[in-house]
């Protein structure tokens, strides 16, 4: 009777999911990318864009499209806007008890609570292959059915919670994709890449993860590049699909530019290098701590 009970406990919230109208507002790059993947198995997508012409290529894949905010009226909002623009938007959508899941940089969870349940992610753009990593965090009216929502919206990608407070360092990992990148661009050996990997680790660690989700934001760095690498892109273009201009991985590049840590990195025992990675990485982690 319980395994029963459980199975149709399963078909209910898989038929409840299904069901529910969800919008990425402000769909960007990485919004054309969240809903461009629901659509392979949600039929109720979402998108919208001031300039309607920038997602039309979205219509294609099942995306209902539009400019005006107003118009949707769904369950579940997927926030990529700027945060110049959150205002704006707040006024156009109609808020009666929705769930908010922000991606805006820099906006916290107080700072949404016009919505009364809002989770806050940082996604890493291996999303758009199904190889990245979603961090995330909810405000306390949250709970186990809004974690499947995000695990739903997704799905294929390694989903995990962290306190707020950790979502700064998380957002170095989705830095490490563009990073890594233009360590693999310089061609050095094998034993240098693993060590620049191990490396990760262990500044993600030493700053407050967990082990376990340090060593998946790593693999997911791998992985992420090869999937880009088979789809034909070159190291250069993965860099920058994550640099964003002045944003923390540009902030962390330029400066291991200005140290010449490119330069024939294999002359680094693992010490060196470690010492150099660690204060590039800081360059970014402060960038997103405002420092």
């Amino acid at each position: 009777m319980r395994i029963k009970a459980q199975l149709v406990l399963v078909v209910f919230l898989e038929h409840r999911l299904s069901n529910l109208d969800i919008a990425v507002i402000g769909a960007g790059s990485l919004g054309s990318i969240i809903a461009k993947n629901m659509a392979t198995f949600h039929s109720k997508t979402w998108a919208t864009k001031r300039t309607l012409q920038d997602i039309q290529h979205l219509k294609s894949q099942g995306v209902k499209i539009t400019d005006d905010n107003s118009s949707v009226d769904a369950s579940v909002y997927v926030y990529t806007i700027k945060k110049h623009n959150l205002s704006q938007v707040n006024n156009e959508i109609k808020l009666y008890g929705q769930f908010l899941i922000s991606a805006i940089a820099g906006v916290t969870l107080n700072e949404l609570d016009f919505f009364n349940k809002v989770a806050r992610i940082m996604p890493s753009i291996g999303v758009a292959t199904k190889t990245g990593f979603v961090a995330y965090s909810m405000n306390s009216n949250c709970g186990k059915y809004e974690q499947k929502v995000i695990d739903y919206i997704f799905q294929g990608n390694h989903v995990f919670e962290i306190d707020e407070s950790l979502m700064n360092l998380v957002t170095i990992g989705a830095c490490l994709p563009g990073l890594y990148a233009k360590i693999l661009e310089t061609e050095c050996d094998d034993a240098t890449k693993q060590n620049v990997l191990h490396i990760y680790e262990n500044y993600l660690t030493m700053n407050g993860l967990d082990y376990e989700t340090s060593v998946h934001i790593v693999e997911s760095v791998v992985q992420t590049i090869e999937s880009f690498k088979l789809r034909g892109l070159e190291f250069d273009s993965i860099y920058a699909k994550v640099a964003s201009p002045g944003g923390g991985t540009v902030k962390a590049h330029e400066y291991a530019q200005s140290i010449g840590f490119y330069n024939d990195l294999e002359r680094h025992n693992k010490q060196d290098l470690e010492i150099e990675i660690n204060s590039i990485l800081d360059k970014a982690y402060n960038h997103f701590k405002g420092k």
